[in-house]
């Protein structure tokens, strides 16, 4: 067999060479168009105008659910704390705080990972702790309620927790999994 020229260097090589033992280059046409700067600098702006180019027709004919997914924010209002209760207990040396309640979804969509705010009170209606908690497996479909819980630390005794107020600081809108 005729020795062959490299693609790269054009140096003599073995017919059934696959890389120069001189350069390394590889052998194959497409591979050494690729390692030439402007072949790659061109499939590189190829498919930056590609993706460029579908985003408008994408934007257009897609309906917007399918490429934005709704707001928290925008919703926010219709994800309702609907009744809770308040109890203390302590567990070891520990004192904990348990809020149980229902929770409606008055959305036309399904919402998941939400994250709780709770404000206790005094007597007095002072304001003495703040506990944030997640409930990530807690998922809620449209027009739908659900019971919750959230569990959090004490920092003062259980007789001083008289009042509460939980509020949803976040939720995503429920993945196609």
């Amino acid at each position: 067999m005729s020795p062959k020229l490299c693609v790269d260097c054009k140096e003599e090589i073995k017919p059934d060479a696959r890389r120069c033992p001189r350069c390394g280059s590889w052998q194959s046409k497409w591979v050494s168009d690729l390692q030439n700067p402007k072949v790659s600098l061109g499939l590189l702006v190829f498919f930056l105008a590609l993706v460029l180019g579908l985003y408008p027709f994408l934007n257009y004919w897609m309906p917007s659910s399918v490429l934005e997914r709704p707001k928290f924010s925008d919703f926010q209002q219709e994800l309702v704390i609907v009744d809770s209760e308040m109890r203390t207990y302590r567990q070891g040396e520990y004192i904990r705080i348990a809020i149980m309640g229902q929770l409606a979804n008055r959305s036309p969509h399904a919402w998941e990972r939400f994250r709780f705010h709770m404000e206790l009170f005094n007597s007095e209606d002072e304001l003495i702790d703040i506990l944030e908690d997640s409930a990530f497996s807690l998922v809620l479909p449209p027009d739908s309620q659900t019971n919750f819980r959230i569990v959090g630390s004490a920092s003062r005794e259980p007789e001083e927790y008289v009042k509460h107020t939980v509020t949803i600081r976040a939720a995503d809108v429920e993945r196609d999994y």
